[in-house]
């Protein structure tokens, strides 16, 4: 009796971790499919484990802010979403792609065939890629902390 609510918590986590994760593997899986001599594996682990670290320490300050901040409050958070795509929206025919285009074409212009030289942890994290990477594992990871930190908040 005492411990029901342990194995209850134990399978409503497992269900969640599963639930969240499985889209985090059909997207890495498509990375590691598109691996080639600017864009290696280094980039993609790297990039998954930055993004990661990101959605932690946010997760972690929602959390806290979550305990804070009274519940009838935090409702008003659904509206950011609402936000940020009418800014999009807005912003929809503006083109930068010229910009990320021209870039790519000098960094590719510096390799002939696959890049076999060693790179260090620091150029990696610094390249890029590693950002790509990053930032769709945040962006994934955004409407998993919509469900874990209401789950940590639920009394």
């Amino acid at each position: 009796m005492v411990m029901d609510w342990l194995i209850a918590t134990i399978k409503i986590g497992l269900a969640v971790a599963v639930a969240t994760t499985f889209d985090d593997n059909i997207y890495l899986t498509a990375f590691f499919s598109e691996v080639n001599r600017t864009f290696r594996p280094k980039h993609i682990v790297v990039g998954e484990l930055l993004g990661f670290t990101a959605l932690i320490m946010v997760s972690s300050v929602g959390f806290l802010l979550g305990l804070a901040i009274p519940s009838t409050w935090t409702g008003l958070l659904g509206i950011l979403p609402i936000l940020i795509g009418l800014n999009n929206l807005l912003n929809l025919n503006k083109d930068d792609s010229a910009e990320d285009k021209s870039a790519n074409l000098k960094r590719n212009s510096k390799f002939r065939g696959f890049d076999s030289r060693q790179r260090s942890l620091w150029e990696i994290i610094r390249d890029p890629q590693t950002y790509r990477v990053s930032a769709v594992t945040i962006s994934n990871g955004g409407n998993n902390l919509g469900i874990y930190i209401p789950m940590a908040l639920k009394k």
